[in-house]
Parts: C-alpha cells; sequence; structure tokens
C-alpha cells in the first residue's frame, strides 16, 4: 500500500536484529494534508510501513492483531529525515501468529517503537 510509493527499500541487513533501511518521498500527496507546510509524516503510516517491511522479510500478508507497546517519540519531518532505519525482530509462534519489535530511526533520534502481534491472511 505505502511501499514504493510512500517509501522504498534501500538496503536489508540480516542479522540478531534485522536492519531495513529506508527512504521516504518526501514528495508524496499525504503530506499535502498533513501538512502543507511542514509535513509529518503520520503515526498510521509508521505502523504500516513497519508491518509492509514485514511483509517483506518474510514473504507473507500480515494483519495486525495486537500492538502490545506502541509508542512515537520524535516528529518525523521526512524533509529533514528522509533516510531512515527499522530496527527489528520478530518470530513465528506457535498458534501461527507472528511477533514482532522494532523502532524507526535516523540519526540516533528514535520516532517510533512497537511490540505487535500479526496474524497471517
Amino acid at each position: 500500500m505505502l511501499l514504493d510509493s510512500f517509501f522504498q527499500i534501500k538496503n536489508i541487513g540480516k542479522g540478531e536484529t534485522t536492519v531495513v533501511d529506508i527512504e521516504l518521498n518526501p514528495n508524496h500527496d499525504i503530506y499535502k494534508g498533513h501538512f502543507p507546510d511542514m509535513p509529518v509524516v503520520p503515526g498510521v503510516c509508521q505502523v504500516q510501513m513497519f508491518k509492509e517491511v514485514l511483509e517483506v522479510l518474510t514473504e507473507t500478508k500480515l494483519q495486525l492483531v495486537k500492538d502490545v507497546n506502541l509508542k512515537f517519540m520524535s516528529v518525523l519531518n521526512p524533509l529533514e529525515n528522509a533516510l531512515l532505519s527499522f530496527e527489528l525482530k520478530y518470530s513465528s509462534q506457535e498458534d501461527g501468529s507472528l511477533k514482532a519489535s522494532g523502532t524507526l530511526s535516523a540519526n540516533g533520534t528514535k520516532f517510533f517503537s512497537t511490540k505487535s502481534t500479526y496474524s497471517l491472511k
């Protein structure tokens, strides 16, 4: 939904923690309404980007079931921070769900963090 128009994945580094480098499109139409002279990445878009990154990593369509701990720590302006990194961990559960946690940050500033559960679509 947002992948390849609102943001692009630039690099995926797998290890104990997976790091996914992304680039925001600061010219996306969303910013015309949120907000014209001071663009801000909506929180719902940050949640959706996290889900879509997980879908790429797992090669599975997912649906958010529960967000146990969702935080927005700083305002994310795409003109100031177009290059960002998701740091995330995820694992499949016995019931078939997927648990994930992660943060979105740039240059030492954290913008978003989550601990969530997804079901497979």
